[in-house]
């Protein structure tokens, strides 16, 4: 936990959760709310509110079987609610939760016996699912034990399945400008705002033969024959520039090479070449999405489109003479 720095999110939340340890040693809870199971968990929702961090409290309840219990992260957002009645889920940045002994039962042997790392329930994934459609970011910290010092980050829509067949491009990412850990499937940094795609972040070359060669390789893969025949004009040192594309990664583990080579030499375009090529499309000589999108208009389309709006106008009126009959017997004679 050390190793974080400072201003993490996960840091800070993790000081919030010592702190929040300590009060429960010093002033404990009361035991009827935990009669079921005699299990107590702590939970505490960051949020942001008015520009500030704020921590919200949450504690499980189990008063009765039929009712059902309270879990403690359901618990923090309706604390949160009731604290801040105006808050919305944007303004949910993540929740930590934790599973402690009882405080007349706080042996060595109850502590071992703990459920750390807590992940959250079904009841409690479908509430915070609903906060992930709108705050992308929101991510769940459990720790290995009572100590805080080694703790598991997650985001709920990325699991163990998921993160093993989903593209590793997209995964969760340490921007190397703040060092703000982000959410998988993001392309901008939460903290700084950087582009992790950008031309800038990824230090990528910016002369037109790189997006030559990413333009070549956008729709299949290609061999080093066939791009040379495609490319051997625009690009003579078409060698040099497939290996810079290979190893542009420079010493930053999850900044993802832009092209790769199969075991048949075929060079294709990886996740990272496509984001690049998307948001570089303008400066590739083809131009052809600026001529589209630049268009001017012929004198027929002119006439196509008065000749639509006077379309509309018969649609909204279908009879303008009766109208101006009926204007006419409104006025009178």
């Amino acid at each position: 936990m050390s190793q974080l720095p400072e201003t993490d999110d996960v840091r800070i939340l993790t000081q919030q959760m010592r702190a929040y340890l300590n009060w429960y040693k010093a002033n404990g809870t009361e035991p009827f709310f935990h009669r079921k199971s005699g299990r107590v968990v702590l939970s505490l929702l960051h949020v942001e509110h008015r520009g500030k961090a704020e921590f919200v409290r949450g504690i499980n309840s189990e008063v009765s079987l039929p009712t059902g219990s309270i879990c403690a992260e359901r618990a923090a957002i309706v604390n949160a609610r009731t604290t801040f009645p105006n808050i919305n889920r944007k303004q949910m940045k993540g929740i930590a939760v934790l599973e402690v002994p009882l405080l007349n039962t706080w042996t060595s042997e109850v502590v071992h016996d703990l459920l750390n790392p807590l992940p959250p329930c079904g009841a409690c994934n479908e509430w915070l699912l609903k906060i992930q459609e709108q705050s992308p970011s929101f991510y769940v910290v459990t720790y290995q034990d009572l100590s805080l010092e080694v703790a598991q980050e997650r985001f709920l829509f990325w699991s163990l399945q998921e993160s093993a067949r989903a593209d590793p491009d997209l995964g969760a990412w340490n921007c190397h400008c703040c060092h703000h850990q982000n959410a998988p499937l993001s392309t901008v940094c939460g903290s700084c705002g950087v582009d992790r795609f950008s031309s800038s972040y990824l230090r990528m070359p910016t002369q037109k033969k790189y997006f030559r060669v990413l333009h070549a390789l956008e729709h299949c893969p290609m061999s080093f024959k066939e791009l040379s025949g495609k490319l051997a004009e625009k690009v003579p040192d078409l060698k040099e520039v497939l290996q810079r594309l290979q190893r542009n990664r420079g010493k930053h583990k999850d900044v993802h090479p832009i092209l790769s080579r199969d075991a048949d030499g075929l060079y294709h375009l990886t996740e990272t070449g496509r984001q690049i090529l998307m948001r570089k499309q303008d400066a590739l000589p083809s131009g052809r999405r600026r001529n589209a999108r630049h268009k001017p208009m012929r004198r027929s389309d002119k006439g196509a489109c008065n000749g639509s709006e006077q379309m509309r106008a018969e649609q909204i009126c279908p009879a303008p003479n009766s109208c101006a009959m009926a204007s006419q017997e409104v006025k009178g004679p």
